[in-house]
């Protein structure tokens, strides 16, 4: 009578057993797919820092935002006028915010804009408003 309970005991201990191997791998797939995100996130932040805009098109459709440690930055383009492509920069930081009107010449064609910065264009823009979130000045 000892032997069949013996057999029932090896054969619940071997389904642990198996139940435990058989997770294993599962739990080693998630986190390489964990990390797999993490590098797809690192190179889209990478070509997210790299922005190109034709300005010769000056289309709308162009504009583009880029977050820079607490801060964001974003090019507005609002469409061409005689010669010009009409566009805005606006730079939040924790203090407020900034925005410039910017009349960057059409000839001015392609530009490629790293890291955040907009500084390509800066000798086109002038300083339009500042504000924080309660306040709002000129």
């Amino acid at each position: 009578m000892k032997k069949p309970y013996q057999l029932i005991a090896i054969g619940v201990l071997a389904l642990i057993v198996v139940g435990f191997l058989k997770d294993k791998p599962t739990e080693n797939l998630s986190a390489s797919a964990d990390i797999n995100e993490e590098l797809s996130y690192v190179s889209l932040k990478k070509s997210a820092s790299e922005k190109t805009v034709d300005f010769s098109a000056c289309d709308p459709k162009q504009s583009f935002s880029v977050g820079v440690g607490n801060e964001s930055n974003q090019l507005k383009i609002l469409g061409p006028e005689e010669e010009n492509c009409i566009a805005q920069t606006i730079f939040e930081v924790e203090s407020g915010y900034y925005i410039n009107e910017c009349k960057i010449p059409l000839s001015t064609g392609r530009t490629t804009f790293e890291g955040g910065g907009l500084d390509n264009i800066s000798q086109f823009c002038t300083l339009k408003t500042t504000g924080n979130g309660l306040l709002e000045l000129e």
